[in-house]
């Protein structure tokens, strides 16, 4: 052969490589950690971030909801019979809309009982229909009793959860 001239040899893709069996093994085993790791702060990191910024706020019982022109603030909480005889839970809102932006009558509210359980509908509201006017006046909601304490008043429209148990929602 010339001094110039090119040899061509086989290689098999194992020796082009230059892989060892052990450095294939740590690949998958990185890549398994990664998975993990990534699914565990999908769960648990993730979630508390969402809440921070665009959660539900929680509104202790006696302090008022706050949102632009509207401010709603729970003043009562009863069980009572209903016209029918059956007992309904009674909550007395004090609602002051300057922008008329909240209307209690088409929101959807629910009302869960000790225990987490989300009892029901609204049954009745003393303001059936909302004219898009501001408005300030006390606004009487009724729900099914469920025969266990009322806790929490959720609003979907509000984003809001209205505690009706004294205390730090945050303790339970």
């Amino acid at each position: 052969m010339a001094d110039g001239a090119r040899v061509r040899r086989r290689v098999t893709a194992k020796e082009a490589a230059g892989e060892d069996p052990g450095r294939r093994r740590i690949l998958v085993l990185g890549a398994v950690l990664g998975v993990i790791a990534g699914a565990l702060i999908a769960l648990f990191a993730i979630p508390p971030v969402f809440d921070r910024y665009f959660g539900v706020a929680d509104v202790e019982l006696g302090t008022a909801y706050r949102d632009g022109g509207l401010e709603v603030r729970v003043e009562r909480v009863e069980t009572v019979a209903a016209a029918s005889g059956a007992p309904v839970v009674r909550i007395s809102l004090k609602v002051v809309d300057r922008a008329a932006s909240w209307c209690p009558a088409s929101d959807r509210l629910l009302l869960e009982v000790a225990g987490g359980v989300k009892v029901g509908r609204l049954v009745a509201v003393s303001v059936p229909k909302c004219d898009n006017v501001a408005m300030s006046e006390s606004v009487v909601l009724e729900f099914p009793a469920a025969g266990a304490t009322p806790e929490v008043l959720h609003s979907e429209a509000l984003d809001a959860r209205f505690h009706l148990q004294p205390g730090d929602p945050r303790d339970r």
